[in-house]
């Protein structure tokens, strides 16, 4: 029987986007086995465009509920208008952990509260180019940071940032 899906929801191959990771963040396919993702357009959106809403990840087993409809399938893995290596900072530090390439390396906690406070990164500018890195630490996956023109920034969510932005 079809999954049953709410209205503006498609189930999407991960194929190609698992490939990305795969190349981009060293991270294997096998971490996300158990998940199934889904595009969500938003209302009145053109669903030839495959950057119009947001991608999402949540498990396999479990079945899409009928009743109540659900708001959102899962976890936000990125909003449509962004790169496929640009993922949320949510889904990065749950299932990134084992990234080896395009990976930044914060070891002092000033630099991890520098990433929460969005400090400039720059010292740490991979040789990779400019682009999407992870930033890591003794504690885990921060978060994503970007890479332009010779700049490191972190990119904390606006509820992750120290102080908060209200």
């Amino acid at each position: 029987m079809a999954e049953r899906l709410p209205d503006g929801w498609e189930r999407l191959d991960p194929a190609p986007l698992l490939a990305l990771w795969a190349e981009h963040y060293g991270v294997s396919p096998e971490v996300f086995a158990e998940l199934a993702f889904y595009r969500r357009r938003p209302e009145g959106a053109d669903t030839e465009d495959p950057q119009a809403g947001s991608l999402w990840a949540r498990s396999a087993t479990v079945p899409v509920p009928s009743a109540p409809v659900p708001e959102t399938l899962g976890l936000r893995v990125r909003r449509g208008d962004k790169p496929d290596t640009q993922v949320s900072n949510a889904f990065a530090r749950r299932y990134f952990a084992g990234a080896t390439r395009h990976v930044v390396h914060l070891e002092d906690p000033d630099e991890v509260r520098g990433y929460f406070e969005t400090t400039d990164l720059s010292r740490h500018v991979p040789s990779d180019g400019d682009g999407y890195y992870l930033v890591l630490s003794p504690w885990g996956v921060l978060g994503r940071a970007r890479a332009h023109n010779g700049r490191l920034s972190g990119e904390p969510s606006k509820n992750e940032r120290v102080p908060p932005v209200l």
